[in-house]
């Protein structure tokens, strides 16, 4: 498999193809300094320097099974990363958190798995998707506050309810789910998980909102219908980018289509000053 990181203009609709890979890398995440890509692969996580052309890996210790679910703490300086521990394709992922510069080991953060990172809060609080149920077609959203008290259940066991993402103005709460029995879709929630609300309803299957550090747009991965919702199986499939805007949903559009799957934007990619991100692409 051949991956490509891509950026994506929002401003020009543009892609450019940044750097190819003989080998699978997932999830590029967009660091503070707007220069700097994070993604995983084969287990490590990497950073990626994109004026100099330089990748090198991140020093994650004894954590050799990184996956691409992962985020970073607002001011940039803390990386929240999941971990298998186990066989490559063993489901007991568990998330661990460390200094982003390597300054002290990884550690354990949450033991309860499997537990997926994907967004933080204004005031702290870790947002993530996890399974307390043993049950593979199941996931619900779950919070961690930033006080160090015990995590939170937001969702209620119906539906499979991933990837949550929360507003920079800490509003509201955007999430993938299929509760409501119309495959998956997106919806939204108050930071407590009341209030939900469904967003798109679309006869595709629609994966991981990002929202715009500007919190005017959200982009989301758009697949055909899937008989099984484990989106393990979204590998190397036939996909689109859509945008839709926050202040008006109604307003939404495909982007591009591609080669892709849930390792193409698993975690937020957005450049810090909203114009671009970034995506993988793969080809044969």
């Amino acid at each position: 498999m051949i991956s490509f990181l891509e950026t994506y203009d929002m401003h020009t609709g543009q892609r450019d193809t940044v750097r190819m890979y003989s080998r699978i890398i997932e999830a590029p995440l967009w660091l503070p300094d707007g220069d700097t890509l994070l993604y995983s692969s084969l287990g490590r996580l990497w950073l990626y320097s994109i004026s100099r052309d330089e990748e090198h890996l991140l020093d994650t210790g004894s954590c050799r099974g990184c996956v691409n679910d992962y985020v970073l703490s607002r001011d940039g300086k803390t990386l929240y990363f999941n971990n298998i521990p186990l066989a490559p394709n063993d489901w007991s992922s568990f998330i661990h958190v460390m200094p982003l510069d390597g300054s002290a080991p990884p550690r354990l953060l949450i033991p309860e798995t499997p537990s997926y990172a994907h967004s933080i809060s204004p005031k702290g609080d870790l947002y993530f998707s996890g399974n307390r149920k043993n049950i593979r077609d199941e996931m619900d959203v779950f919070v961690l506050p930033a006080d160090g008290g015990k995590e939170v259940l937001l969702t209620d066991g119906v539906g499979y309810n991933d990837a949550p993402d929360i507003m920079p103005d800490g509003s509201r709460i955007w999430f993938c789910s299929t509760r409501g029995g119309d495959g998956m879709q997106l919806w939204t929630m108050a930071p407590d998980g009341s209030d939900r609300q469904e967003i798109t309803h679309s006869d595709h299957d629609c994966w991981y909102p990002h929202i715009s550090p500007d919190g005017k747009t959200v982009i989301y991965l758009c697949v055909p219908r899937q008989e099984q919702i484990n989106n393990s199986e979204l590998i190397h499939v036939e996909a689109s980018i859509r945008a839709l805007s926050i202040a008006d949903p109604a307003q939404d559009r495909e982007l591009f289509r591609f080669n892709g799957g849930q390792c193409t934007i698993n975690s937020s990619s957005w450049s810090p000053d909203s114009r671009f991100f970034a995506f993988v692409s793969y080809r044969e």
